[in-house]
């Protein structure tokens, strides 16, 4: 059964690395400029054509945003003595006074400034975003 496992890992196939014939160090894969493949040496800077044999994998990862989670963060950012307090916002769920402000405090990738709120009342902790406030 070892050798089973062994054997079909090595008949998978991933691409291979190309090394350069100038100076022997790692190709990278670069676009041109139209749009066509090309391996680049990051090293002496030769490029050469892609073969279409040889396959090149992008690998995009994004991270699972876990809503939850970062509400309840920011909801411990809400006790936080040197944090911005806004006294003329109210807190929808207990109608408390006593709000925090934040503009992107977890470090989102966000492209606009939305500012979030977060209830520093212990019993209530409601978090919120600007724009659902009444």
């Amino acid at each position: 059964m070892a050798e089973e496992n062994q054997s079909s890992l090595a008949t998978r196939t991933t691409a291979p690395m190309l090394f350069c014939e100038n100076c022997a160090n790692l190709l990278y894969p670069e676009c041109s400029s139209e749009r066509s493949m090309l391996w680049r040496c990051n090293y002496c800077k030769t490029t050469e054509i892609h073969d279409d044999c040889k396959l090149v994998y992008v690998l995009n990862l994004k991270m699972k945003s876990d809503t939850a989670g970062e509400m309840a963060l920011l909801a411990e950012f809400a006790s936080d003595p040197t944090a911005q307090r806004d006294p003329e916002k109210r807190c929808p769920e207990c109608k408390g006074h006593d709000v925090t402000c934040f503009v992107n405090p977890l470090g989102q990738q966000q492209e606009d400034m939305t500012l979030f709120f977060a209830c520093a009342n212990r019993n209530c902790r409601h978090v919120w975003e600007g724009k659902n406030v009444a």
